[in-house]
Parts: structure tokens; sequence; C-alpha cells
């Protein structure tokens, strides 16, 4: 996020020839701190919600086991669920997070711009 908001800050400072980079990053950075988290917790409660309603072990936040391991997850102790780990499940997660993320961040954007 750090990238995109100074590359949106140049952007922003070449298109709308008004302040400069350095202001166009503090605005980006306190709109994103208050638009852009809000905006992202509300999609990724939708997702979780989605995921709950629909029964998807994949999708749902935190557990980053297997599907037949999550059904058993308080089995296990804290120093055995490292061996269970389903690194597939974990990028599936972080995928969807980065893109709630992002658009998060290009709306904030459009209201920035």
């Amino acid at each position: 996020m750090h990238v995109l908001n100074v590359l949106l800050a140049v952007y922003l400072e070449l298109k709308v020839n008004k302040g400069n980079g350095c202001q166009w990053y503090f605005i980006n950075i306190v709109c994103e701190n208050f638009i852009s988290v809000t905006l992202a917790l509300m999609i990724h409660s939708t997702v979780i919600n989605f995921a709950n309603k629909h029964d998807i072990l994949v999708l749902q936040s935190g557990v980053y086991l297997s599907i037949h391991d999550a059904q058993y997850i308080y089995r296990y102790s804290y120093a055995d669920l490292d061996k269970h780990i389903n690194y597939k499940v974990w990028f599936i997660q972080l995928t969807i997070w980065l893109m709630i993320t992002t658009i998060a961040k290009l709306v904030t954007f459009g209201l920035e711009y």
C-alpha cells in the first residue's frame, strides 16, 4: 500500500496541478486510515458471512488448515497446528485480502480524485 500511495500521490500532483507529492501522500494516508480501512473491513465481513453461510472453510479467515483438519482444530495444541497448515488455503486467503484492500484503496482514490 505504501508504494501504491506514493504512486497515486505523484499521479494526483501531476493531474491536479495543486499541492505537491508530500501533501497528496498525506491526504492518501489520512483517507486510507479512515475510509479504506472501514471499507476493507466491511468487504471482509461480507466475505466471512458468505463463507459461513455456504460453509466454505477455505474462505473462513484465520483458518489455514486443510478442510479435514479445520473441522478438528480444537483437538490440536498450538505446537501441533504448525504441522497442519495448508499453505494453499493461506495463499487463497492472502489473495482475497489483497483484492479487498486494493478495491478499498481504488474506491478511496476515486473519492480523492
